[in-house]
């Protein structure tokens, strides 16, 4: 699975509306309350596109990629990812940055059906469908990002500065 093959999917009535962030909200147990079959873990550079969206309302995705396809889970890695993302945990505060770096996406048959962005800065993320605890456990996500081998930083700029050096 790679880029390519996502920006030239149709996408369903429901994906179609992420970007216009209009999907109703689901209930966190049953989240993301659609059928799919792989979930990939991505981090992208999100400056690298006026556009902070992971998934466009098109299919396509972020242009800002930083790893290519993305890392596919395990059916383990992604029943901790839905458990962690669903569950409310104690406030970590938030910060009004939203610089996201990292998005989770889930695909039925090869297209785009859910996703979830998140910002580990100021501890905010979007999800499509909507429905998820915005405290939810990100101390649970970065930890499985790094099993995963997903590049996963804090310091300001620098998943910007990795897109530029990568398109010098």
């Amino acid at each position: 699975m790679n880029r390519r093959s996502f920006s030239r999917l149709a996408l369903t009535s429901a994906a179609a509306s992420f970007g216009c962030r209009a999907v109703p909200s689901v209930a966190p147990a049953t989240w993301p309350g659609v059928p799919f079959d792989a979930v990939h873990a991505f981090v992208y550079a999100c400056e690298a596109d006026r556009d902070k969206s992971f998934l466009r309302p098109d299919g396509s995705l972020h242009p800002g990629i930083l790893n290519g396809s993305g890392v596919l889970l395990s059916r383990g890695q992604t029943n901790r990812l839905l458990a962690a993302g669903r569950r409310q945990v104690n406030p970590k505060g938030h910060t009004a940055c939203y610089v996201p770096h990292h998005a989770f996406l889930f695909s039925s048959a090869g297209k785009p059906v859910a996703c979830m962005e998140i910002c580990f800065t100021c501890h905010r993320h979007q999800s499509i469908p909507g429905g998820l605890p915005q405290d939810m456990d990100y101390d649970a996500l970065w930890t499985l990002l790094h099993e995963l081998g997903v590049y996963a930083d804090t310091t300001p700029g620098c998943y910007l500065r990795k897109w530029q050096a990568r398109s010098a």
